[in-house]
């Protein structure tokens, strides 16, 4: 009773230290700042470690029975960023979803995960010796993934398989003294799948080649700034798959959309979305700033509400305004069928929900001499029917963008048409990472002039005279541990109430289909800390991604009931009715039967026992109404009997053994 008395005025010091907490966390948190494309949105440029920077879907030009897919990770790698070099984060989930019908779902999604492995914490070293193969004792940190592959129909759930467990992942380049031959490391690192195909995780050489000074009022406002790879001498950490095509689509069609996603782990379980790429320079240079945070976390199913966005972007106005180019007719329906549909005849399926991500035809084979202008240069193997590394995007949106599809044939350009390093004949593709031994920024030539009128040019200030002007990144974020706790106990409480309270309830969690959350499970997670310290605890929503935290008032006429903080139209599904003279809606009446807080017992949906929409915790259960059942429905807990022995007993001292109806209001809240 101490505890449950003590509840109330804890309850006002936690969430006293949480404005603390928000307030020092409006100190430190990253400034937004017009991001690069590998840094496309206020949130995620504070955190590396998560950002995506890349992806890549082609057919395999050695292997055309394959679909190879890569993606990038951290950007602006510094080859000689030492000692704590680049890792993948361990409290994360980097995904690659693929959709074979056109749907807008994640019916395939290869997912990696990663663990750290330190030989020796005595050390400030990365490696004690020079490194000659992946399990060599001189390698003193190093990582391992666990590969898996979710199953979905309709965004339920169906299965998920692990593929691969503990597979190494190739370091960090750190310089020729400690890996005398990187590319024997990188061909270690290379693994088969089981029922065919290859993986690959580790470091390589950005192969994302452009010149970001565009962010300088376009290339400097009078065409001065052009011609520089501003990746070049860069790394990322990059993960590939390479599979049989037919294991990717639907049998009846052979387009499949791709895009990756990344979400992290949380304090109070669970993963939240940070951040999701698809096709290219969308979130950079589409979507407006309002917006960027909000578009990394979510769904390609919901992207109807980013559609005014691609119908009148934003850039070709800009580049009216500076450089008098008209800018062509709106809506842009042409960047829709770019960006959201795919392409009639090339790379769009049939009843295709629209929705932003590479589409690739598996069934187009590739070429056998590549343009990088793909598809507008007649190489159907190109962007956007998926997109290959070696090709242009920059110099094929900017066409795109100014009308090239409409008609307004124009040659825009970037003065970068290639990668600073070759790409490989064979998987993973990608270059070999730069080594620390090497010094960036090499003296070189760099292009200027009207390159943004002529980016066509064969060779004009392709990387390998590019100059030396560089987009320095913070990497902070990617050396600080991941999975690292505050010292104090009390900041981990006042954090997550942080997380619980302040922070918007769906600002992380990916928005699902109505469909979906009308046939999801929805769970219950008890953290013990706020049981503890409040008497309460927390409620998990699936089906609204939302958290609910819940603590015992005192008791009443009618016995205990539960609080839950938050508004009373959330508990609507629930059953859950407004307190009278209170704010705080009450998740229905608890019996005396029910005081102590750990008789929480199993109440059965008279619609149907087996019902997916039950609450678990520890043994113990609770049912709510399905969504869209009647707030009238009673619930009804069986007969004890039916349950088994159990050691609960009534108020008087007798155990039930009849029904009891407990009946929500039909009115709501």
């Amino acid at each position: 009773m101490s505890r449950l008395r003590s509840a109330r005025p804890l309850a006002a010091t936690l969430v006293t230290g949480a404005v603390l907490v928000c307030t020092m966390l409006a100190t430190i948190a990253p400034t937004p700042a017009l991001a690069s494309s590998h840094r496309e949105a206020p949130l995620i440029s504070g955190q590396p470690q998560y950002d995506n920077t890349d992806l890549y879907a082609f057919v395999s030009p050695d292997h055309p029975d394959t679909t190879t897919l890569i993606a990038n990770w951290i950007p602006f790698e510094d080859p000689a960023g030492g000692p704590n070099f680049y890792k993948f984060a361990t409290d994360a989930r980097y995904d690659v979803n693929i959709d074979p019908d056109g749907q807008g779902g994640a019916d395939l999604t290869y997912r990696w995960t990663f663990k750290d492995h330190v030989r020796n914490p005595n050390t400030f070293l990365y490696n004690t010796g020079p490194v000659t193969s992946l399990d060599d004792p001189d390698l003193n940190v190093r990582q391992t993934y666990d590969l898996s592959l979710v199953r979905r129909k309709d965004g339920v759930l169906q299965s998920t398989t692990t593929l691969l467990e503990d597979v190494p992942v190739a370091p960090s380049n750190v310089g020729r003294a400690s890996m005398p031959d990187y590319a024997k490391l990188r061909e270690q690192a290379v693994r088969s799948l089981p029922g065919g195909g290859k993986v690959f995780a580790g470091q390589a050489d950005d192969p994302f080649f452009l010149d970001l000074r565009v962010f300088d009022l376009l290339y400097g406002g009078n065409l001065s700034e052009v011609g520089n790879d501003s990746l070049r001498g860069y790394n990322v950490n990059t993960v590939a798959i390479q599979v049989p095509s037919k294991l990717l689509h639907a049998s009846n069609q052979p387009v499949v959309g791709v895009w990756t996603t990344t979400s992290r782990g949380s304090a109070l379980g669970g993963f939240r979305q940070v951040s999701r790429l698809g096709m290219p320079l969308v979130n950079e240079v589409v979507i407006p700033r309002k917006d960027k945070d909000k578009f990394n976390a979510s769904v390609p199913w919901k992207d109807a509400q980013f559609l005014k966005d691609v119908t009148n972007p934003e850039l070709p106005k800009l580049i009216q305004a500076i450089y008098k180019l008209p800018a062509p007719a709106e809506p842009r329906n042409d960047l829709v069928q770019v960006f959201l549909t795919g392409v009639p005849g090339l790379n769009q399926p049939p009843k295709v929900r629209p929705a932003e991500m590479l589409r690739l035809n598996t069934s187009i084979k590739p070429s056998a001499s590549p343009k990088r202008l793909g598809v507008l240069d007649g190489d159907t193997a190109g962007f956007p029917n998926g997109r290959r590394l070696a090709d242009d995007v920059v110099d094929i949106a900017l066409q795109v963008v100014e009308g090239e599809l409409v008609g307004k044939k124009n040659d825009l350009g970037d003065g970068v048409n290639a990668n600073d390093v070759a790409f490989g004949a064979s998987f993973p593709y990608v270059a070999l990472p730069q080594s620390g031994s090497d010094v960036r920024g090499a003296a070189g030539k760099t292009a200027t002039g009207a390159a943004l009128a002529g980016g066509t040019k064969p060779d004009s200030g392709s990387a390998a005279g590019g100059g030396t002007t560089q987009l320095d990144a913070d990497n902070a974020a990617s050396r600080a541990p991941a999975d690292g706790w505050p010292a104090p106990a009390i900041a981990v409480v006042v954090a997550a109430v942080v997380v619980a309270v302040v922070v918007p309830d769906d600002f992380f969690e990916e928005p699902q289909p109505a469909a979906v959350r009308a046939s999801a499970a929805t769970r219950v997670s008890v953290a013990n800390v706020f049981t503890r310290l409040s008497g309460g605890f927390r409620l998990w929503d699936e089906n609204r991604g939302r958290f609910y935290f819940a603590r015992r008032r005192r008791r009443g006429p009618e016995g205990a009931r539960l609080a839950a903080r938050g508004t009373a139209r959330r508990w609507e599904a629930a059953g859950g009715a407004a307190r009278r003279g209170s704010r705080q809606p009450v998740l229905g009446k608890i019996s005396k039967f029910h005081r102590r807080r750990s008789h929480l017992r199993r109440w059965v949906n008279p619609l149907g026992r087996n019902d997916p929409r039950k609450l678990t915790r520890a043994g113990a259960a609770v049912s709510l109404p399905p969504l869209g059942v009647p707030r009238g429905t009673p619930l009804v807990r069986p007969a004890r009997g039916s349950e088994g022995p159990s050691r609960e007993r009534a108020h008087s001292g007798k155990v039930r053994t009849e029904p009891k109806v407990l009946r929500f209001p039909a009115r709501a809240p």
